[in-house]
């Protein structure tokens, strides 16, 4: 799927109208608001494959917040690795600030709160990533990260350079060929991003046993769906007691059937947002994804995300309709002008 925009030919309100709702396509809701209509353009270009998103974006005069309402209308939580080219974007999250700025690479959780500032100009490159990719490398990752784009930083050039010709081949890969190459993305940003800045590990936690947790998760993963996955069953799948796998997943500051509900929830969060899916009663997604009692599954999914299961959908299904009229809208406007 390949998304192009520009607000060229489009004029005031109207113009941001548009905009709002692609960006909205692009990287899922925000509150955004024009500093100034007069001087406001921007423009973006992304596409996706093999689990990746890919995107081109510029803009000016805009300020934008993710609001904990934004987060519950996300088909599934995501990262973004993040090269500014020209300009810089003022983010605020959790009390601190920072500014994107040429020079670096950033890794940041885009679905958790956070707002931004542009000034007269910013232009970036970058490529969104599944946050459970990732955690099936890095369990502990953390919202942000940086690494320097320069000669005596190889890795982050190495990086830098891969996201590239990455981007810029990706449609000419046979399909295998570039779901591993996208695998390999995500090796680099844990290799040379997350894990050299990322805190201590807990205590008693070892190469061998990171590498055996990841054996349990990508076990957990392969086989959610199924009601009698637990512990034991997760255990001898991998030759270990139960006990010796609690203690694996507990180095990584994990636990077991906390991160198995975690996994179900983020995958029936994905299936209650696809239109797809829209026929199904919620109780047999949350059967699909591995839960015996649907208001067991409503209780943690509210708990996790703030909102029923009820509300989620029909927040995500009214959101999908208003970027789809306000496009139209936007449309049949340019026509016009």
């Amino acid at each position: 799927m390949t998304i192009e925009f520009a607000t060229t030919g489009l004029a005031g309100p109207q113009k941001f109208e548009a905009w709002r709702s692609v960006l909205a396509d692009v990287f899922g809701p925000f509150e955004l608001r024009a500093t100034s209509h007069e001087r406001f353009h921007a423009r973006v270009r992304c596409f996706r494959r093999a689990q990746l998103q890919f995107n081109d974006i510029s803009y000016c005069w805009q300020t934008g917040e993710r609001t904990r309402g934004n987060i519950a209308q996300l088909p599934q939580e995501s990262y973004l690795l993040t090269r500014p080219i020209e300009g810089q974007l003022r983010v605020e999250r959790g009390g601190r600030e920072f500014a994107l700025r040429p020079g670096f690479l950033y890794l940041f959780n885009q679905s958790l709160p956070f707002r931004f500032i542009s000034g007269p100009g910013y232009h970036s490159v970058s490529v969104s990533v599944p946050a459970a990719a990732l955690r099936l490398r890095e369990p502990r990752i953390g919202p942000v990260y940086r690494i320097a784009i320069a000669d005596d930083t190889p890795g982050g050039r190495l990086l830098s350079d891969y996201m590239d010709h990455l981007a810029a081949g990706m449609h000419r890969w046979p399909d295998t060929q570039a779901l591993g190459l996208s695998e390999r993305l995500l090796d680099l940003i844990v290799l040379l991003m997350v894990q050299p800045d990322r805190a201590p590990a807990a205590a008693g936690d070892t190469a061998v046993k990171a590498a055996q947790r990841e054996r349990a998760i990508g076990y957990i993963q392969a086989h959610l769906g199924e009601d009698d996955l637990g512990p034991q069953r997760i255990a001898r799948a991998c030759g270990v007691s139960v006990r010796y796998l609690h203690q694996i997943f507990a180095a990584g500051g994990l636990a077991v059937e906390d991160f198995v509900y975690a996994q179900r929830l983020g995958k029936c969060r994905e299936l209650l947002a696809d239109p797809r899916q829209r026929g199904k009663p919620i109780a047999q997604l949350a059967y699909q994804v591995g839960f015996r009692h649907p208001a067991h599954f409503s209780r943690l999914f509210k708990a996790r995300y703030g909102v029923t299961p009820r509300e989620f959908r029909a927040s995500s299904y009214r959101a999908a309709r208003d970027v789809g009229s306000s496009r139209r809208k936007a449309g049949e406007n340019a026509k016009r002008a």
